[in-house]
């Protein structure tokens, strides 16, 4: 099996364990979650750990409801002048 189809086997296997957990959970209120993909680099070109997916999250109990948006990971952040992936 290649690397991406792994990849993405693995994301949507934590994200229905994620929904999973979140239906079982008993809370009234919406709530909140950041779910960040990291990708740590370790070779000669560069040593560094950015953030690959980036995806906001928001559980309503009261409409019974997931929606979730995903931030493109070269999005850019003017504030320091830095792709959104690098904040992270």
């Amino acid at each position: 099996m290649t690397k991406p189809k792994l990849t993405i086997i693995l994301f949507l296997y934590l994200i229905i364990i994620f929904l999973f957990v979140i239906r079982n959970l008993k809370f009234v209120i919406p709530q909140n979650f950041l779910i960040l993909g990291l990708d740590p680099r370790n070779d000669l070109l560069e040593k560094t750990q950015t953030t690959d997916t980036i995806i906001y999250a928001n559980i309503s109990p009261k409409y019974d409801s997931v929606k979730l948006f995903s931030l493109p990971r070269d999005l850019w952040f003017y504030q320091k002048s830095i792709k959104i992936n690098q904040i992270y």
